[in-house]
């Protein structure tokens, strides 16, 4: 295992913004239908106006990330999920906003709608097909994100961070077997 040392920025690497809010706690999912397509949100508010993301949102006073996550997709979707391991937790700063968002991989519920409608701060839902991704302006990072979710995804890996206890607040790595 390799380990990163940390070393102090000096102060010009700095990125710190006095108008800036405190770091807020965002969650998503990157969902995938039966035949392989994205389901892709275009928001709608700052601070992604206009570009292509995966549905998600901000986590609510009281609320656990699982039950966050669930909840924005479908105010966004009208879609209902079950949510799998965390795939990506990433650091967004733009202008006021400062968000760390964990992604999931997600799966939609058997037996509950299929076909997403926009709502809430997005304009416009739908399914994509990978091979389509590049005629989206999509979010910072979000191709990494969805490459390695369909990885996952198409190997069946048990790689991630995933719920341990059923408590939808403890999430580890589990370790994968070696090939």
């Amino acid at each position: 295992m390799s380990r990163r040392n940390w070393q102090a920025p000096s102060r010009s690497r700095m990125m710190i913004d006095s108008e800036s809010s405190p770091p807020r706690i965002g969650v998503g999912a990157v969902v995938f239908d039966s035949g392989g397509k994205l389901l892709l949100i275009k928001r709608d508010t700052p601070p992604a106006r206009g570009r292509w993301s995966i549905p998600g949102g901000k986590q609510e006073a009281g609320e656990t990330l699982v039950n966050a996550c669930c909840r924005e997709v479908f105010e966004e979707t009208g879609l209902a999920i079950t949510l799998g391991p965390i795939v990506a937790v990433v650091e967004r700063r733009q202008g006021c906003f400062h968000y760390v968002i964990i992604d999931f991989l997600a799966n939609i519920n058997p037996g509950g709608p299929l076909i997403p409608r926009p709502a809430g701060d997005v304009s416009d839902a739908r399914w994509v097909g990978l091979d389509e991704l590049s005629g989206y302006d999509l979010v910072e990072g979000l191709a990494e994100v969805v490459h390695i979710s369909r990885t996952m995804r198409l190997d069946g890996s048990t790689g991630g961070l995933t719920e341990t206890n059923r408590s939808q607040s403890d999430f580890l790595a589990r370790p994968c077997p070696a090939h």
